[in-house]
């Protein structure tokens, strides 16, 4: 399956930095996001009953810029590292009707960790690789999500709209190195999403054989779109 992210927001959170030789400072750290970061993962799910499958997942976190507004002035933007990424979840339908409608109920857990940054980027459009500086990041993020989902099997569509709750977290701590002797150091205090409530609506479609194919849109907690395809053994 492959994730885009387009964009999740986070709540105001604090910056702090400590310059070499010369004190340090606390900023604000407003229009906190991540937004265009990409997922491509593999996921195997096994049913402990016809109705319940457990969910285990991994794979790689591609692409994705961390922006922030510094001070209420400046918005700088980091490019982050590949990294990877894993995941486990639940999945069990808890009503079914004869004429194809459902009702599942789902719980999943993601997160990377010490994701790294290959550069900052200033408003002016000066880059921490412009000058050499060398950036050693560390970039966590993890999410708890569940939702209950209404679909309806016609034939080989399956259409499926879905709501839930959904809590991220992001965090970071980095040291920019000038040269042997003048490094600065930056952290991100640890701060939640936005936005909580969480929708999505897709459709499945079965291709026989065993394959299946899936689109999924998200939004609200995080505006998402995916591609997914299945093979049923």
């Amino acid at each position: 399956e492959g994730t885009w992210v387009f964009q999740e927001d986070f709540k105001d959170s604090t910056d702090h930095a400590t310059y070499a030789g010369d004190g340090s400072a606390a900023r604000a750290a407003t229009e906190l996001k991540i937004k265009d970061d990409r997922r491509h993962m593999v996921t195997l799910a096994y049913g402990l009953h016809p109705r319940v499958n457990l969910l285990a997942k991994v794979g790689l976190a591609h692409g994705g810029i961390l922006k922030e507004t510094l001070g209420g002035r400046f918005v700088w933007e980091s490019h982050l590292q590949d990294s990877l990424v894993w995941g486990l979840g639940a999945k069990g339908l808890i009503w079914s009707h004869p004429k194809g409608l459902g009702l599942v109920l789902g719980v999943e857990y993601l997160r990377w960790d010490d994701r790294g940054v290959n550069y900052w980027r200033s408003p002016a459009g000066w880059t921490t690789t412009s000058d050499g500086t060398v950036v050693d990041s560390k970039v966590d993020y993890w999410r708890l999500q569940a939702d209950l989902t209404l679909l309806w099997k016609l034939g080989y569509f399956t259409p499926y709209v879905g709501a839930g709750l959904m809590y991220s977290e992001v965090k970071f701590s980095e040291t920019w190195t000038y040269s042997p002797t003048e490094r600065d150091q930056y952290t991100l205090d640890a701060t939640d999403n936005r936005d909580i409530l969480a929708l999505k609506a897709g459709l499945a479609c079965e291709l026989g054989r065993g394959w299946s194919l899936q689109v999924q849109g998200a939004f609200l907690a995080a505006w998402e779109a995916g591609l997914g395809l299945a093979y049923a053994f």
